[in-house]
């Protein structure tokens, strides 16, 4: 089980040790394919990190963060993930598959680099948008979406060469 914090983002949460394939060409030059998928899935759509030649790969918290926050997996939320290496040469011919191992890792949330609006909600305003500097602007054509306590998407039309503001309360 592997769920570490905001604080523990740059130690070491996961090692992989393996022994060597035994290919027939230099140990320093075999390629070591790790690969990481949601358990079940058979490795559909494995998120995948390449190393050539040690027998080792050291993963920080946020890389492993990373990987669970791009497949969607809400935050605080433990997943079962399978974890396997693929040993080949470099140009992948000759792969050879390890055992699969189960962890279960869950993400976190990645503190934001700019305080989020209390609100919950964020508009766009300014001579960029459509509504101009009015202020309350129109909605929804300028309010952003919330997807998650951090992230805001919105998709607007502007004008080039214009000044636009974000606004946390609307009016």
């Amino acid at each position: 089980t592997i769920a570490p914090t905001p604080a523990d983002s740059n130690t070491v949460a996961l090692t992989l040790n393996w022994t060597e394939a035994k290919h027939a060409t230099p140990a320093t030059n075999v390629k070591y394919t790790i690969e990481i998928d949601s358990s079940g899935k058979n490795f559909s759509k494995p998120a995948r990190v390449v190393v050539t030649g040690p027998l080792t790969k050291e993963f920080i918290a946020k890389e492993l963060n990373a990987i669970l926050l791009s497949f969607g997996y809400p935050f605080n939320v433990p997943v079962d993930m399978d974890v396997r290496v693929i040993s080949s040469y470099a140009n992948n011919n000759e792969r050879l598959a390890s055992n699969v191992l189960k962890i279960r890792m869950t993400p976190y949330k990645v503190p934001p680099k700019v305080v989020p609006p209390t609100s919950d909600k964020l508009f766009l305003v300014g001579s960029a948008t459509a509504g101009g500097w009015g202020n309350p602007v129109p909605v929804p054509g300028q309010e952003f979406t919330r997807l998650d306590s951090v992230t805001y998407e919105g998709t607007f039309y502007m004008n080039g060469g214009q000044e636009y503001l974000m606004l946390p309360v609307n009016g």
